[in-house]
């Protein structure tokens, strides 16, 4: 099976990386470290430091000898063509984070504020930015905190970097941002003596980064304006939420075929349609590993249903244990599952390509470095410029949302008595008395509908802005947050799938509908069947948090 979809390392559950300036860091490496309760962090090498303090030298003689450099001697974005009137290099690295310090919307989740961190950290510590190592490691505290820096969702275009929620980042760790911390923890008001600005969210409230350095014994660092200016320049926010995006992703498209071969296994769905050398003959290795994962599942949730054939089918018993009842072909939401979701694992496969190379690499302008004789060199140009993000959370966007299209269809499938072997209509307990999953069914195609519409190309939504210096932009940062919205979306189509399931077990059980029960897992065994209508708001909550869970 494709390595890319098997489970994380199990040293990475509880995390901690060393940094070194030739790092090879896996996406699940920073989900992980992000998500990690311990609050383990990163520390710098011996190697990454020097490499780091090499770098900050070469700025130095590059200013020795008279060279423009890129926000050290001119203004920032359009303000390039003039020369900074300013001569102190902390305070213009100061007015570029104030004047950054804007953007709207909700606060960010804190999973994504310590992955940008950690993220922006590997990028500067690769030894291009001239930055010095406490700044760093000032960064590298932060992890450790329970309280995060509070980020604004809305504000970057990804095009000179995640310019607006890397600057709140920076500005936390300077002194002058907010911090967001428990509500338990924090006090009644934030930092203004106002109402948090979050009052629909009482899990955080906003306190002033000086009070929360304060109490952790923390100093705030000063950076100098080319030390702001890489702290803020590149697109590792983006690449923050496209990581989340893609490692659910993968998550939820495994559940997606072990509830496909649960239907197979329940229905006596011909299983024909899983043939290896079906696919193979197809020639795509992420189609075959897709159809391997359903037999997988399958083999574990169906059960001996061959005498129950031999006795209703005077026909004989189908060669591979398909119900007699069943067609010889199913309709494509069963038979071509292995079609879709090998799709959508190519697609994840490609982004997660794009994904590992852009976390190992350096999203910064200027790149400073030593030429092949050790002289100093500054390159101006575009690393900060988020396209690949972008095309990468399209593709997870496209294949997380044909997944739940597909899912939406088994849902349809399961509460359609022509198809679903004679199961009463929407599975209900009672017909008539009762209505079943037409709630439930209503949910999904609502959901569904919403994920057709988040699916729309981002990464072809340039706006000019910026004075027209930014005049092509990526839109890294929506793409990469809408991808990762549209898994809690395809999360609940599961969960809705889940149950439906679980109420045709129980109708099979209780002798309301035809054919044998199946084996369900325990995660599923444990939501209360359906004999009458009930409230499901609740149990479709439950499942999807566990549907991106390991299986």
């Amino acid at each position: 099976m494709n390595s890319l979809f098997k489970h994380p390392n199990p040293h990475i559950a509880a995390p901690g990386l060393t940094i070194e300036p030739e790092s090879d860091i896996s996406p699940e490496q920073i989900v992980a470290l992000a998500r990690s309760a311990s609050r383990a962090g990163l520390q710098l090498s011996d190697a990454s430091r020097k490499q780091m303090l090499r770098s900050c030298a070469a700025l130095d003689r590059l200013l020795e000898n008279g060279e423009d450099i890129y926000g050290e001697t001119t203004g920032f974005g359009p303000h390039v063509r003039y020369a900074r009137g300013e001569a102190g290099s902390e305070t213009h690295g100061r007015h570029l984070l104030e004047h950054l310090a804007a953007g709207a919307g909700e606060t960010t989740p804190p999973e994504v504020v310590r992955a940008t961190i950690a993220l922006r950290t590997l990028t500067m510590a690769r030894g291009y930015s001239a930055v010095r190592p406490e700044i760093l490691e000032a960064y590298a505290k932060l992890l450790e905190l329970e309280e995060y820096p509070a980020v604004p969702v809305l504000g970057s275009v990804g095009a000179s970097g995640d310019l607006v929620p890397l600057a709140h980042i920076a500005r936390a760790a300077t002194g002058q941002g907010k911090f967001c911390a428990p509500a338990t923890k924090a006090n009644t008001s934030d930092a203004d003596g106002e109402d948090s600005a979050n009052k629909a969210n009482d899990r955080f409230r906003l306190r002033a980064a000086t009070d929360v350095l304060n109490e952790h014994g923390l100093e705030a660092i000063q950076p100098r304006a080319r030390e702001a200016l890489a702290m803020s320049n590149g697109v590792s926010y983006s690449a923050a939420w496209a990581l989340f995006a893609l490692c659910d992703a993968k998550r939820l498209l495994r559940r997606a075929e072990e509830l496909t071969a649960m239907i197979y296994a329940a229905l006596g769905a011909s299983r024909s349609a899983l043939d290896p050398m079906l696919h193979q003959a197809r020639g795509h290795d992420h189609q075959s590993a897709s159809a391997a994962h359903i037999r997988e599942h399958l083999q574990a949730y169906a059960r001996d249903t061959k005498s129950a054939n031999d006795a209703n089918n005077t026909k004989g018993a189908a060669t591979d244990d398909r119900n007699p009842d069943r067609p010889l072909q199913e309709v494509y939401s069963l038979r071509c599952v292995p079609q879709i979701a090998g799709a959508a694992r190519a697609q994840l496969a490609h982004a997660e390509q794009l994904l590992h190379a852009e976390i190992n690499g350096v999203s910064d302008n200027p790149v400073i470095y030593y030429d092949e004789s050790d002289q100093p060199r500054v390159a101006h140009g575009g690393n900060f410029f988020g396209q690949q993000i972008a095309f990468a959370s399209d593709a997870i966007n496209q294949a997380t949302t044909q997944l739940g299209l597909l899912v939406e269809r088994q849902i349809a499938l399961l509460c359609n008595p022509a198809q679903n072997s004679g199961a009463p209509l929407l599975l209900a307990g009672t017909q008539g008395l009762d209505s079943g999953l037409a709630g439930a069914q209503l949910t999904a195609t609502a959901v569904v509908a919403e994920m057709r519409l988040r699916c729309q190309s981002a990464a072809t939504a340039t706006i000019p802005t910026n004075g027209d210096n930014q005049d092509i932009v990526s839109m890294s940062t929506i793409a990469a947050r809408s991808a990762r919205e549209q898994n809690d979306r395809l999360a609940t189509v599961l969960a809705i799938l889940a149950i439906a399931i679980r109420q045709l077990a129980y109708l099979r059980e209780s002798g309301q509908a035809p054919g044998d029960a199946i084996l369900l897992p325990e995660w599923l065994a444990t939501i209360a069947p359906l004999p009458h209508d009930r409230a499901l708001q609740d149990d479709i909550a439950r499942l999807s948090a566990v549907m991106p869970g390991e299986d």
